[in-house]
């Protein structure tokens, strides 16, 4: 089972660096084996805490007999059934999944809030019409789940797009939890992790150097250099230095999931 969820994280959004993924292997009632009752309740309830809880918590998995029984229930925590359906002592299991990066906590419980203040309720568990079919409750808009090679890439995208207002609306980092969780558009979180380098030893250095290339619009690098007064390669040195500190910055932000405040 633990095999099965590995596989199917890689397949999909794989774990990035000091990530995690949790799975609740044997939810059973001493009674009613994988039936409700109050181990199985309880059970849920204490991995839904630990969830809440976690620290960087990209996928979670529960595991459940394939039977259908618990689809709808599941689903409408927005645990939805995977593809594979690994067999165990002779019996079809199924791996019931989230990524909690692209749907974190406090988004999630505020739609489930939502769902309960609407009168709609929790569907009890009952046999769905087919494995795998369980219908998703509304929900807020998937975050993207970008590698850091991928974020990388995004940043300095968006770096060159900040003098053309119209291109930062095709980077993906729109939908990305530290921009997301900021609440403000790219332009502004990218402004903040930029003005964060003056608090930097030789910080200054750096932001003089984004901020001629990329805010005061000069024409080509070699103009940016000419207007610090610098040397070509220094520059360039001074500019490297600068976008792979904001990248920094803002991948740490992306996995803790806290806004940038501006110094």
């Amino acid at each position: 089972m633990v095999a099965a969820a590995w596989a199917h994280a890689r397949a999909n959004e794989p774990l990035r660096a000091g990530e995690h993924l949790a799975l609740a292997r044997f939810t059973v009632d001493p009674a009613h084996y994988q039936r409700p009752g109050p181990a199985t309740t309880l059970t849920q309830w204490r991995a839904m805490g630990e969830i809440f809880r976690a620290d960087r918590l990209a996928w979670s998995f529960v595991v459940m007999r394939d039977d259908g029984f618990w689809d709808g229930h599941l689903g409408h925590f927005d645990m939805l059934p995977t593809d594979t359906d690994p067999v165990v002592g002779g019996h079809s299991y199924r791996l019931f999944a989230h990524d909690w990066r692209a749907q974190p906590v406090v988004p999630w419980l505020a739609a489930k809030a939502d769902v309960a203040l609407s009168g709609t309720g929790c569907p009890e568990p009952e046999p769905a019409a087919a494995a795998g079919t369980a219908p998703r409750p509304t929900e807020p808009t998937e975050l993207v789940v970008l590698s850091r090679p991928e974020f990388d890439a995004a940043v300095r995208d968006a770096l060159r797009a900040l003098r053309h207002p119209a291109r930062p609306a095709d980077n993906p980092l729109n939908r990305s939890r530290v921009v997301v969780a900021d609440g403000g558009t790219l332009a502004d979180v990218l402004a903040r992790a930029m003005d964060a380098l003056l608090l930097e030893r030789g910080g200054d250095k750096r932001h003089r150097a984004l901020t001629t290339t990329y805010l005061k619009a000069a024409p080509t690098q070699e103009a940016a250099a000419e207007r610090l007064g610098l040397p070509f390669s220094t520059y360039r040195r001074h500019l490297t230095s600068a976008v792979e500190r904001v990248s920094d910055i803002l991948w740490r932000h992306e996995l803790d999931g806290e806004p940038l405040t501006r110094p």
